[in-house]
């Protein structure tokens, strides 16, 4: 298995289309998950405020009712902003605000946003943040982060040939969050939306709550996600996966080093810890 981990990690190095028909062809013989893990650093020092991404974080918006819609030119010059040293072509018409958890309750109730119950609840249990960004009223697309310790089904591959992936946990030192479960609606895709919400999310978690380091995992095959990421300055600092064999869940968890010494732990689940 040893092997296949080595072989897995050297072909990721290739961000090609050749990494994805890799993978399809792998998974048709092992079930697996495999990511990439992202780290962000110093984020703090490097992003401008996020106010220029919309109105002030704490002005109301009304969410309107999600609907399918063919995306146009807004006749708008978009702003530019500069983060972690790269330059962001931001939508004018884009707003970046938290959304509460009533908010969140009403867009549960749309299928398209993958808002479950037991999201809600641990949102509200755990105390995580979420990031929305907004078109005329509509969220667009959202994001949330967490910090501590991180359960596993909140880095899970879901399900898969019938098989369910248990995910692998993270324990967060200080001044770290981990980003999960960003999402950007079907028609709002190819606008640079992901960008800007994660610029607008670390810069106002970075000043408020002093966060500085950033993790993330981006499945192995996801190119949108990765080249969003990586436009927000983020780098791959590891490879972590899940292989089921026989029935048998194996995991691969890399250790996340950070720079002032401090180590982001990759659990296996409770359920598969020695």
């Amino acid at each position: 298995m040893k092997k296949l981990y080595d072989a897995v990690g050297a072909i990721s190095l290739f961000d090609s289309r050749w990494v994805g028909f890799a993978y399809r062809q792998l998974r048709r013989v092992v079930p697996c998950d495999i990511t990439h893990v992202l780290l962000q650093e110093h984020v703090g020092a490097e992003y401008d405020s996020p106010k220029e991404h919309g109105p002030e974080k704490n002005t109301p918006q009304e969410i309107v009712p999600s609907k399918e819609m063919v995306q146009g030119k807004n006749g708008q010059q978009p702003d530019s902003a500069v983060y972690a040293g790269k330059s962001l072509h931001a939508d004018s018409a884009v707003t970046c605000r938290q959304l509460s958890d009533d908010e969140l309750t009403v867009l549960s109730s749309d299928t398209q946003y993958d808002i479950s119950a037991d999201l809600l609840s641990d949102k509200r249990g755990e105390g995580y943040v979420c990031y929305g960004a907004l078109i005329d009223g509509q969220v667009a697309g959202y994001l949330l982060y967490a910090t501590g310790e991180i359960a596993a089904h909140h880095n899970s591959g879901g399900t898969f040939a019938g098989i369910t992936f248990k995910g692998i946990g993270l324990v967060l030192p200080g001044n770290t969050g981990y980003l999960f479960k960003c999402l950007v609606l079907t028609s709002y895709r190819g606008r640079g939306i992901l960008p800007q919400l994660l610029h607008h999310a670390m810069a106002d978690a970075g000043r408020d709550n002093g966060i500085v380091y950033w993790v993330t995992t981006t499945d192995l095959s996801n190119r949108a996600a990765f080249s969003a990421f990586s436009r927000a300055g983020f780098r791959r600092v590891g490879i972590a996966a899940e292989y089921v064999v026989l029935g048998r869940h194996l995991f691969r968890t890399p250790a996340v080093k950070l720079g002032n010494g401090n180590t982001v732990q990759m659990r296996k689940p409770a359920s598969h810890a020695a």
